[in-house]
C-alpha cells in the first residue's frame, strides 16, 4: 500500500464572505387537527433557531403566518386528512407554505371584504413586504398557500 507523501488540503477562503447561502428547508407532515397548529409553530421556531436566525420582526411575522396558515387549513380543509408544512430559507427570502388535499379553493385573491383569517394573513404578509400566493394542484386534489417574506442576509 502506498501512501501519498502530501495530503491535498483546500486553501482557506480569505476573501469577502459570499452573498449567497445554501438553501435550507424543513418539511413536516401533520394530521389535519387543531393540535397541529401548536406543533407547526414550535417546529418553525426550532427551524429558525437551528438556522441561526436572530429574532426579528420578520421572524415574529413568520411564526404568526405559520400559525395562521395551519389554523386556516384545519378550519377550512376538512376533506384533507393531513397537511404539509414547508419552511424554506434562502438568501433573500423566507417562505412558509402549507399544502392540503382538499380541492375547495379559498376566495382568491384576498381582499378587504374577504372574511376571517385569510384577510388577516394577506394583510400581515403585505405589511412585511412579502407575497401571498395560492397554487392549486395540477390534478385538482388540493392546494398550497405560500407566504414569501423578504429577509436581509446575515
Amino acid at each position: 500500500m502506498t501512501r501519498p507523501s502530501q495530503w491535498h488540503r483546500p486553501a482557506a477562503h480569505t476573501g469577502p464572505k459570499p452573498d449567497y447561502a445554501p438553501r435550507q428547508q424543513h418539511t413536516l407532515t401533520l394530521p389535519n387537527t387543531a393540535a397541529s397548529v401548536t406543533l407547526a409553530r414550535r417546529t418553525a421556531q426550532m427551524a429558525f433557531t437551528t438556522w441561526g436566525l436572530p429574532t426579528t420582526s420578520t421572524i415574529d411575522a413568520a411564526l404568526l403566518i405559520t400559525t395562521e396558515l395551519v389554523a386556516n387549513t384545519v378550519r377550512h380543509a376538512a376533506r384533507s386528512p393531513q397537511l404539509d408544512l414547508t419552511i424554506t430559507l434562502e438568501t433573500h427570502q423566507l417562505t412558509v407554505a402549507v399544502h392540503d388535499e382538499d380541492p375547495v379553493l379559498p376566495p382568491w385573491p384576498p381582499t378587504a371584504t374577504t372574511p376571517g383569517g385569510l384577510r388577516v394573513l394577506a394583510n400581515l404578509v403585505h405589511q412585511c413586504g412579502g407575497q401571498l400566493d395560492l397554487r392549486p394542484d395540477f390534478a385538482g386534489r388540493g392546494k398550497t398557500v405560500r407566504a414569501a417574506l423578504p429577509r436581509t442576509p446575515s
